[in-house]
């Protein structure tokens, strides 16, 4: 197993030197973590919203909270 991960590690700095290889591949994977997240958030808000029961009080509440969420 270690001669395993030295090999992959080492065709990761091959493939990008300047950032240690795997260090790019997990930054950009938290990255996609995160926007998924932030998507997955918007959507939630969006359904709650579609499945309440329409009164004043709760389209305003929801403008409200799609204007925050527009702003992640």
């Amino acid at each position: 197993e270690a001669t395993d991960t030295l090999h992959y590690e080492a065709q990761c700095r091959i493939k990008d030197p300047v950032v240690c290889g795997r260090v790019r591949i997990i930054t950009q994977l938290h990255l996609q973590i995160h926007d998924a997240q932030n998507q997955l958030a918007k959507m939630q808000a969006e359904a709650a919203f579609l499945t309440a029961p329409a009164h004043e009080e709760l389209q305003e509440s929801a403008s409200n909270l799609q204007h925050l969420i527009a702003r992640i």
